[in-house]
């Protein structure tokens, strides 16, 4: 029995440790119509849960085309950084 409960604990402990590291928090959205186009400008804010410093990919779903029509520009920019861009685009995200 006391097997089982060390057993249960020691698995509740690793389950633990792939806790999220960046946590979503805030986001400021502004939309507008220019020419024919929707468009949507938005800062997403995330904070880092860690001591350390956190580099991670990002998943954003985005829109069904076929309900909204055909999305004509993404632009993925960190705030003061003109390095890092939009890795991949699926269908899904």
């Amino acid at each position: 029995m006391k097997i089982s409960i060390a057993f249960f604990w020691l698995l509740i402990a690793q389950l633990s440790c792939f806790s999220q590291k960046i946590e979503f928090f805030k986001e400021d959205l502004k939309f507008s119509l220019q020419d024919s186009l929707f468009v949507v400008d938005g800062l997403y804010y995330f904070r880092n849960t860690t001591d350390a410093e956190v580099k991670q990919m990002l998943f954003y779903p985005f829109p069904d085309i076929e309900v909204y029509g055909e999305i004509a520009f993404i632009e993925i920019t960190k705030a003061g950084d003109t390095v890092s861009q939009l890795a991949t685009e699926t269908a899904k995200g």
